[in-house]
């Protein structure tokens, strides 16, 4: 087994990265030099000890200008928008919100998915092709990220664009490099994970902050100044065409309470999420607790075990009906330690109650950040007898639930005050937001990311190996980290899958 990571262990295995990708640089082996700043963001998302890094954007910069001939879009037309996209999902992300808004202004919208032979939502792709102003560019998996690129700024400069909007995975290099490459056009970044690592601070003039958490962090940890940052929050879509895929049987008398997302949102803090489901469950037992965002879990399985109740307990796997499932449950419980932002707006948005615990001095994960936004009655709870008696007469009272949900109903984003913000954004880049600084707790945050990895599935060290496969052991500095890390990817990846690597790793030196 690895011994657990210190923050030291986490710095020093970024930097090696960092240095190996300006030593592949140094010699011209760009695509290697782009694979080495990947696994390092990739790295840096996973723990969040830095938030933005000049030397890493920097040699992307550097490689671009090596790379792609850079443009100037001198006659930008007004009504023109560009929106490079690494996701292009349905339900999930801000890909659909934002487009709908540059319909609502029948803007004429280039969109450019940078995921190399991935698929594009369903409900997006109808929304695309049945607008006739817009049209969307796709890649085949085997495209070079050169290549890509120079197509991305060949199909720019030719639409002049007034406005270049990213919506992208924190480790998206060609979108940057086309960034980089585009001048005379305006650059917004939708932040979308506002709470993280990510690259591309210094390539984009205006930054779109849905909560005040995330423009804290934009201040405070990503250089950016106050007047590069808009506060536009967001709303949670409604699906075109998902029909409700029913519940497993539980009485009809049931209350249906409700959570759910990623597995990673509830693991941590000695467990202490599935003890808050067991409170919820001791209230009555009519309380039936569905769980959605993932399918058969070992680590799930075992913390629910010595629940009292837990045969209330009833996964319901992970649902494209998102949407409709919020429409047929009663009570939202927040995940702990951290929130989802975007399950927590589908409960509001259906008039749902929600039932939240976080940390004192939390700010990360605060839900009035996300609900409050036109009304401030909602309140989350750090104590957690004072969070069950609130459950408690949801659970017993009906007109009270009903009447909770209502409140948040009514004081949520929706698809009209969204569209209204985004045209006073783009015209006068000013928000109607005025949020006060929250109060960040950047080690805590970090220590909680730590955790997860130490005790939670090393889920970063695979990725990295995976990423680097032999060329990761001799990068990294420290005999006995090495040697465990070795250790543990011989019991975790195939040896077929191990050698092709090797393999390919020698092959790519020879060649150069």
């Amino acid at each position: 087994m690895i011994k657990p990571y210190s923050r030291k262990d986490v710095e020093n295995i970024y930097g090696d990265l960092i240095r190996s990708a300006y030593k592949n640089y140094a010699k011209q082996r760009y695509h290697e030099a782009l694979k080495d700043i990947i696994a390092a963001s990739n790295w840096a998302y996973c723990f969040n000890h830095i938030y933005t890094d000049p030397s890493v954007e920097n040699l992307v910069k550097l490689i671009s200008e090596s790379k792609v001939k850079g443009i100037e879009i001198k006659s930008p037309k007004g009504n023109r928008c560009v929106l490079i996209d690494s996701f292009l999902l349905d339900n999930r992300g801000l890909s659909q919100q934002y487009f709908r808004a540059m319909m609502a202004l029948g803007m004429e919208i280039l969109v450019v998915y940078t995921n190399r032979g991935g698929i594009v939502g369903k409900d997006l792709l109808k929304e695309i092709k049945e607008y006739n102003k817009a049209t969307i560019l796709l890649f085949p998996k085997n495209i070079d990220a050169f290549e890509q690129t120079r197509m991305i700024v060949d199909h720019i400069e030719e639409f002049m664009p007034t406005h270049l909007f990213f919506h992208l995975t924190p480790w998206d290099v060609v979108a940057l490099m086309a960034s980089h490459a585009i001048n005379g056009v305006k650059k917004y970044n939708i932040n979308l994970t506002d709470h993280a690592y990510w690259m591309g601070a210094s390539f984009i003039d205006y930054n779109l902050e849905f909560r005040p958490y995330g423009m804290t962090v934009s201040l405070e940890k990503r250089g950016l100044k106050k007047e590069q940052l808009l506060a536009l929050p967001y709303y949670p879509v409604t699906p075109l065409s998902t029909e409700f895929c029913c519940f497993p049987d539980i009485p009809n008398d049931a209350v249906k309470v409700f959570t759910g997302g990623a597995l990673y949102k509830i693991l941590g803090k000695n467990g202490f999420f599935f003890h808050i489901m067991e409170r919820i469950l001791s209230i009555s037992p009519s309380v039936y607790i569905l769980v959605a965002g993932f399918d058969k879990e070992a680590r799930f399985d075992k913390g629910i075990e010595n629940i009292q109740g837990k045969e209330r307990i009833v996964q319901i796997g992970v649902r494209k009906d998102i949407d409709e499932v919020f429409d047929h449950i009663d009570i939202y419980l927040s995940t702990y330690p951290m929130i989802g932002g975007l399950m927590t707006q589908y409960a509001a948005k259906h008039g749902k109650p929600i039932v939240a615990y976080h940390d004192k001095g939390d700010a990360m994960n605060t839900v009035e950040e996300i609900v409050n936004y036109y009304q401030h009655e909602f309140k989350s709870f750090t104590d957690l007898d004072l969070m069950t008696a609130y459950a408690e007469k949801l659970i017993k009272d009906i007109k009270f639930r009903e009447n909770e949900g209502r409140v948040l109903q009514k004081g949520m984003m929706n698809k009209e005050r969204f569209n209204a913000e985004f045209s006073n954004i783009i015209q006068n880049h000013m928000s109607s937001f005025c949020w006060a600084m929250d109060s960040i707790d950047y080690d805590s945050f970090f220590d909680r990311y730590l955790d997860l990895e130490n005790n939670n599935g090393y889920s970063a060290t695979m990725s990295l190996i995976r990423n680097q496969k032999l060329g990761f052991f001799t990068k990294i500095d420290g005999f006995n980290k090495k040697i465990g890390i070795a250790k543990y990817a011989v019991r975790n990846i195939s040896p077929r899958n191990f050698f092709q690597g090797l393999l390919n790793r020698f092959l790519y030196i020879f060649r150069k």
